[in-house]
């Protein structure tokens, strides 16, 4: 094949344009590396993982630190690190497609939760507090259920709790506390009714994710080696077959008590806090995932795929009580600046801070640490230094 003079010149004007291009995003990604490296270097992290996402694809991805002090093995793109309540938006969207494709059977977004026709009336929950009878799916969603809230009487942290079964978890909570966050008075609970107010609330997630794996509730004890009889395993799998699979997400885990598993950081805790010091397992549908940057970026950029459009909606509207407490929350997700709204959540646990969003144009991020921190910079909270730093790596 003979090759003309203005083949090659063609040729070479192609490349010229080529090599400042490819060098160009070079010279980018090594900006944005460098913020990442600065943030955690700036809060002093063991280790940080971040990913952008936009078009339905992951286009930047970035590892920082260490996934273990000790050995000094590095942090990579494989590493799985806890991303605490960035859990609920993954439960939200289980529910939803629950309740768009009949899986699990009845599963209603307004039907009942305990009580006869409930989802979970196998339950038999005798001695029920005021009100609870009455709860409903949306409200669980929407953290407008009245279930206990995340302050220092979160059940799903309670030492005394900690090795019951979900069964009698589930009725020790159900039959002991008030809605609302309500005292008893002279050992009853006040007249009261779910869905006077916004109350974020690890229990009422917990309970979305036995209404997915409810099967196990049959099981009135923890029988480690019968995953079966743990909701966590019901609800991990349907979460893994409906809402990852059809993404392409294959390596996201459900956290294990006692158990680091492969390619997983480890936790640090400050101040005294112990990382490995609670049933995780238990939280699995609250905050029990870990995950790559990677694939919790990819989720929040594919996040309304396969859902009806109704259901999309109500994901990104405020409850009127979440405007009326100062914090707007749709179904699963907290909303961010004015409508249409950004999605996002954020994760914190002993050990861990972890943050995504999704803008309406679809750019996504996600970041995750294995540290949790009080420290500040320049007036900064870590949570806020790696929200923000997702805007800086887009803008770069």
């Amino acid at each position: 094949m003979s090759i003309t003079r203005r083949g090659l010149v063609g040729g070479a004007a192609t490349a010229a344009v080529l090599v400042p291009l490819r060098v160009r995003a070079q010279s980018e990604d090594a900006r944005r590396r460098a913020l990442v490296d600065q943030v955690r270097q700036d809060y002093g992290l063991p280790g940080l993982t971040v990913a952008l996402a936009a078009g339905g694809k992951v286009i930047f991805e970035a590892q920082s630190g260490v996934a273990d002090t000790a050995t000094r093995e590095p942090v990579t793109g494989q590493s799985l690190f806890r991303i605490a309540s960035c859990t609920k938006p993954f439960t939200s969207a289980a529910m939803m497609l629950a309740a768009s494709t009949g899986r699990p059977d009845r599963a209603d977004l307004d039907q009942k939760v305990f009580g006869a026709g409930g989802l979970l009336a196998e339950l038999d929950v005798p001695g029920m507090r005021n009100g609870w009878e009455a709860i409903t799916v949306r409200q669980l969603l929407t953290h407008t259920a009245g279930c206990p809230t995340n302050d220092g009487r979160d059940p799903m942290f309670a030492p005394a709790l900690r090795n019951l079964g979900d069964a009698p978890f589930i009725r020790e909570v159900a039959t002991s506390r008030c809605l609302n966050q309500e005292m008893p008075r002279d050992g009853a609970c006040p007249r009261t009714s779910p869905g006077l107010q916004y109350a974020y609330s690890n229990f009422g997630f917990y309970l979305l994710g036995a209404i997915i794996g409810r099967a196990a509730l049959r099981c009135d004890a923890p029988q480690p080696d019968a995953p079966a009889c743990e909701v966590a395993g019901p609800y991990g799998r349907f979460v893994q077959e409906m809402v990852l699979k059809p993404r392409g997400i294959h390596g996201m885990r459900l956290a294990r008590n006692g158990v680091r598993l492969p390619n997983e950081v480890v936790y640090y805790g400050e101040n005294g806090e112990n990382p490995y010091g609670f049933n995780i397992t238990r939280m699995a549908a609250h905050g029990g995932w870990v995950a790559t940057a990677h694939d919790v970026a990819l989720f929040a950029a594919t996040a309304l795929q396969g859902l009806p459009e109704a259901m999309e909606q109500r994901m990104a509207t405020p409850t009127p009580q979440s405007l009326a407490a100062g914090q707007p929350y749709g179904e699963g997700w907290q909303l961010g600046g004015n409508p249409p709204y950004n999605l996002w959540h954020n994760g914190s646990l002993p050990g861990t801070t972890s943050i995504l969003w999704r803008q309406p144009n679809g750019r996504s991020y996600a970041a995750m640490t294995n540290l949790r921190t009080g420290r500040t910079v320049g007036g900064r909270s870590l949570l806020t230094a790696i929200d923000q730093l997702g805007y800086q790596l887009f803008t770069v």
